[in-house]
């Protein structure tokens, strides 16, 4: 099902479910997903990126098939170039609303094992894993014009990623940065929702609770 008409169909819902980072590193462990209850709900199940097969363990993806009702947002480890060569469906792009009130936003930048994907035969690492200076700044713009209530993503603004590694000796990245900056622009933000840190973690900012989801984890949110 094509955005359009899964946004179409989405539009009158009031819940979905939100899956963190599977990582799926066989065969196995993607059939189990494909045959979950949760897709049976005839409700959206949103992964919130690192979806696609471990870096280290490379699919045909144009093999595989997935419930009409699941969407994702990719993040850092999911396969770019295939999804530009190749457009799926479930695929959501860059950025964009799922509905009046739901935006999402992909990418962050691969801090910790980046040097092993880079050196290691079998790994692989995607270089558009963050959007550009250039699409940021769309998205930003995008995102105050459609002031969404619930935000989606893989990496969490600098804020929350301050809060979480107060002695990190990474610098921020321009995921981070930028996703802050849409925060403190779009007032209108009551929830966000990330994956990338595998942290089951909450923080209320001001206004905005902001959750954390571990690797695989499922929830369901309402609104």
């Amino acid at each position: 099902m094509n955005i359009f008409l899964f946004v179409k169909r989405f539009k009158n819902m009031n819940s979905l479910y939100l899956l963190a980072d599977p990582h799926f590193t066989s065969i196995v462990e993607f059939d189990r997903f494909v045959n979950m209850s949760i897709f049976k709900e005839n409700l959206p199940v949103i992964c919130l990126g690192d979806f696609t097969f471990s870096s280290y363990v490379p699919v045909d993806l144009t093999k595989v098939s997935l419930p009409e009702n699941f969407k994702l947002i990719g993040g850092n480890h999911d396969d770019y170039p295939f999804y530009k060569n190749n457009p799926r469906d479930f695929y959501l792009g860059d950025y964009g609303m799922l509905n009046d009130s739901i935006g999402y936003i992909r990418g962050a930048k691969s801090k910790i094992d980046m040097p092993s994907r880079l050196l290691q035969k079998n790994a692989r690492y995607f270089s558009e894993e963050e959007l550009t200076r250039g699409q940021f700044k769309k998205a930003h713009k995008f995102f105050i014009e459609h002031k969404p209530k619930i935000m989606l993503s893989h990496e969490a603004p600098l804020g929350i990623t301050s809060k979480m590694y107060p002695n990190t000796k990474f610098k921020p990245s321009l995921t981070e940065i930028y996703l802050q900056e849409i925060f403190e622009d779009v007032t209108s933000i009551e929830s966000w929702y990330f994956g990338h840190h595998h942290r089951s973690v909450r923080y209320l900012v001001g206004q905005t609770q902001f959750t954390g989801l571990h690797q695989a984890e499922l929830t369901q949110i309402f609104f």
